[in-house]
C-alpha cells in the first residue's frame, strides 16, 4: 500500500474518528444517540417551560446542520454553519471546535489554529480539544506536534480512549 492511499484512507475515516474524538464537546449529534438533542423543533426549555429566545433556536439548529453535515463529509457546508453558530454565540466552544474541525478537513489550518485557540480560551484546558489539535497536525504530516499534543491531552484526560486511539494511529504510521 502506497502512503497515498494510505493518505487517502485516513482522510476518509477520520473525520469519523475526530467526530468520536469530540466526545463531550459535540455530544449532541444526534447519530451518536448520546447527550441531549438539538432537534430543532425543541421549543420549550426544561427548567423555564417557556419558548427559549429566537437567537438560541437559530444557534441550535446551526449546530444540528453543521453537525450533520460534517457526518455526511459535506466539510464545506459545515464550515457555514458552525460559522454562523460562532457569531452568533461567540462563547459556544461547542461551534467552536465544529468550525476548528471543518476549517482541518478544508485544509484550513490558519483558521482551525484559530477556533482551537478560542475554544480553549472559554473552556480553559480540554483534553478533547487539545486532542483535536494534535488530529489537525497529523492532517499536516506534522507528526511530532501531533505527538505534542496527543501527550498533552492524556497528561489531562489519562484515560481518554480517543487520545490512546490516535496516539496509536500515530504510531501505527511508523
Amino acid at each position: 500500500m502506497t502512503k497515498t492511499m494510505t493518505h487517502s484512507k485516513l482522510r476518509t475515516f477520520l473525520p469519523l474518528a475526530l467526530m468520536v474524538g469530540l466526545g463531550p464537546l459535540l455530544a449532541a449529534c444526534e447519530s451518536t444517540g448520546s447527550g441531549p438533542s438539538l432537534r430543532a423543533d425543541a421549543t420549550t426549555t426544561a427548567s423555564t417551560g417557556r419558548e427559549p429566545p429566537a437567537t438560541e433556536r437559530r444557534n441550535a439548529e446551526e449546530l444540528r446542520l453543521g453537525k450533520e453535515h460534517f457526518r455526511n463529509g459535506n466539510f464545506g457546508l459545515s464550515e457555514q454553519h458552525f460559522r454562523r453558530a460562532v457569531e452568533q454565540t461567540p462563547e459556544s466552544v461547542e461551534a467552536l471546535v465544529g468550525l476548528a474541525a471543518s476549517y482541518d478537513q478544508l485544509s484550513r489550518f490558519d483558521l482551525a489554529d484559530r477556533a482551537y485557540t478560542e475554544a480553549l480560551k472559554i473552556s480553559g484546558p480540554n483534553a478533547s480539544i487539545i486532542n483535536n489539535q494534535g488530529y489537525s497536525y497529523y492532517l499536516r504530516r506534522d507528526f511530532k506536534r501531533a505527538r505534542t499534543e496527543y501527550t498533552k491531552a492524556l497528561r489531562l484526560d489519562p484515560a481518554n480512549a480517543q487520545v490512546m486511539r490516535n496516539i496509536a494511529l500515530l504510531e501505527k504510521r511508523g
